[in-house]
């Protein structure tokens, strides 16, 4: 039997900084409490819906604004972040830290609407640096190439921490017994050549018909399995560790995209590409606004060369 007694405490003394250690641990601390309320369900009282409505226009999910205002609380005590932006807030938030080195972004909770029935859902962070100018909005519109640190959190059978600095991801488990996120899978690399497609093909008409047309060419051919969880993470989570390739790319009906960029797709592109994968052009897009939907591709290289040159 492995043992697996490097804590994630441990491994980020040795891999970064003191200041970015610290941020990456609150934001640990708080995907341990917010894993509690998830595991609970409806014992803890946090399922279903408000009759709040965010910025995305969407109604939000009880467990959302629970996680929001728990990530809220770890981060806004640490003395290393500048300010924050949630995918639940019209604008971010601000300290009054001229010194501090980091912005995060972060999804408090990706996949809610699939909360009410069970379906793994999970955490999704982005950690930038903290320009020298005013810090306000402006301050996180910086190209995905820019991020010190990204990675996720996936609430589902276990508990995994999935952390990508520049050049390597690692994934750390959390211990039932002792709630300690130990390192269990270090260097992750996508298996290339995996016939996996990652996708709602419910949308594909409304696809670009080129893309259209290659994915229904692949999926006729017998060669592909469709696997389709409806979490992004979840869906990210199975390609990061079989192969495969996600999309969720603009449609007729979603001119921009669906995505946010600055809280899911530059954090899940810069895993990718450290894994070993391609997240297209996602990476050098400059958010022109916090809250910017975008389409995305992400996963086996050759896989997202193909579909991204038939996604126009």
């Amino acid at each position: 039997m492995t043992t697996h007694s490097i804590t994630l405490a441990h491994w980020l003394a040795l891999h970064t900084e003191t200041a970015l250690a610290s941020v990456l641990l609150d934001l640990a601390h708080a995907s341990t409490e917010i894993a509690g309320l998830v595991r609970g369900g409806a014992l803890t009282g946090a399922l279903g819906s408000l009759d709040n409505v965010n910025v995305q226009g969407e109604t939000q999910k009880r467990l959302d604004v629970l996680a929001n205002d728990i990530c809220k609380r770890h981060l806004a005590a640490n003395p290393a972040i500048a300010a924050i932006a949630s995918e639940e807030e019209d604008n971010a938030i601000v300290f009054a830290r001229p010194d501090a080195a980091y912005l995060v972004a972060f999804d408090p909770l990706d996949g809610s609407s699939n909360i009410d029935v069970n379906v793994t859902v999970g955490t999704i962070f982005s950690i930038l640096p903290a320009p020298a100018t005013t810090i306000d909005d402006t301050a996180f519109l910086q190209s995905g190439h820019r991020q010190v640190a990204a990675g996720y959190v996936v609430y589902g059978p276990q508990i995994c921490l999935l952390l990508a600095l520049p050049g390597q991801v690692v994934q750390f488990t959390a211990d039932p017994a002792s709630g300690e996120f130990l390192l269990t899978h270090d260097r992750l690399s996508i298996p290339a050549g995996a016939r996996v497609i990652s996708a709602n093909v419910s949308n594909q008409s409304r696809w670009p018909p080129d893309l259209a047309a290659t994915i229904q060419q692949w999926l006729d051919s017998g060669d592909y399995n469709m696997r389709w969880v409806g979490s992004m993470v979840a869906d990210i989570h199975r390609i990061l560790h079989q192969g495969g390739v996600f999309l969720y790319p603009t449609q007729s009906d979603r001119p921009q995209g669906k995505l946010r960029l600055l809280y899911e797709c530059n954090p899940i592109g810069f895993i990718i590409e450290n894994a070993q994968g391609s997240a297209a052009d996602t990476l050098q897009t400059t958010p022109t606004s916090l809250h910017q939907r975008v389409g995305f591709i992400a996963g086996d290289q050759e896989a997202v060369t193909t579909l991204s040159d038939h996604s126009t």
